[in-house]
């Protein structure tokens, strides 16, 4: 007697890809904004069309990290909170990073 499952070799390639994702992804400790913050995440999220529009609008410097470190929290909150759908830019950044994860791993 034999006894054929359907269905089960394509698990196991999904499941070896998401695997692989994990371990890069274990290791990435810094990703560029513009990874982060998608066309369509901004888009979804904010008044604007693409990420490039909401940080240029923001009047804050996105490509100095130095410079970006320096801006005062409740300046980047305020401008997250008026112009997306978030309350601060901590919400914006961890909505954004799960979003990553997710379509990293293949979901």
């Amino acid at each position: 007697m034999s006894f054929k499952m359907n269905g089960f070799d394509e698990l196991q390639k999904k499941l070896t890809k998401m695997s692989k994702a994990a371990e890069e992804l274990n290791g990435t400790h810094s990703i560029p904004l513009i990874d982060l913050f998608t066309n369509s995440f901004i888009s979804e999220n904010s008044k604007f069309s693409t990420a490039q529009e909401f940080f240029d609008a923001s009047g804050f410097d996105f490509d100095n990290q130095e410079e970006f470190e320096a801006i005062p929290d409740a300046d980047i909150d305020k401008y997250v909170s008026e112009n997306t759908e978030f309350t601060t830019w901590s919400d914006m950044l961890t909505s954004a990073g799960e979003r990553y994860v997710f379509k990293k791993l293949g979901f």
